[in-house]
């Protein structure tokens, strides 16, 4: 197999294409909005976490489908600009659903990492899901186990008495008439007695 030539370092192709920390100040219903068309590994895994965290619910048991685009949307102006997102939920749910922000940051930045970023949130949240469904089945699996071993004492418990045995069991109790607080004394008697 031939051997490559000459060796270009990485420092020189670094040098040679820029970096990735250009701004784009855009002008948006009167404001100037500084955007970054790239974000840092960092802010990507970050940027992930945040958009699969919104959309479960009860410790990632319970998927929001519902939330993501919000998540999403969030998460671009969030990592991708410079507008401070604050005010309680739903007044953040209103500026982010009901405005064009997100769709004119999204126009300004790198096609190719944003679907990479939505590869990744679809690929996370299915890693969850799966995740929950085999815990499901663990712990469906752990219950059947103990019901047939609770199965198996009664009977064990109950083996080689029929059904005759228990209806004379039962008329004989009823002819001794035996009161409720006397059955409990006798209990507690013989508890004390141990």
């Amino acid at each position: 197999m031939k051997e490559f030539t000459k060796v270009v370092k990485f420092e020189d192709i670094k040098n040679a294409i820029g970096g990735n920390d250009e701004i784009i100040e855009k002008e948006w219903n009167g404001c100037v909005v500084e955007i970054k068309p790239h974000i840092s590994m960092l802010e990507v895994m970050a940027f992930v976490d945040d958009v699969v965290r919104l959309c479960f619910i009860e410790d990632a048991l319970q998927y929001t489908p519902e939330i993501l685009d919000y998540a999403i949307r969030a998460s671009v102006i969030r990592y991708y600009t410079n507008v401070e997102l604050s005010g309680d939920f739903s007044e953040r749910y209103e500026f982010v659903c009901w405005n064009n922000l997100a769709d004119a940051v999204i126009e300004c930045i790198d096609c190719r990492q944003y679907g990479e970023l939505l590869a990744a949130i679809d690929s996370k949240i299915k890693s969850i899901e799966q995740k929950n469904i085999n815990t499901f089945a663990i712990k469906t699996n752990d219950v059947m186990d103990r019901f047939e071993k609770v199965s198996g004492l009664i009977s064990s418990l109950f083996e080689g008495v029929g059904e005759g045995d228990i209806t004379e069991l039962i008329n004989n109790l009823s002819a001794l008439n035996v009161s409720e607080d006397k059955l409990v004394e006798a209990v507690v008697n013989k508890q004390s007695e141990d």
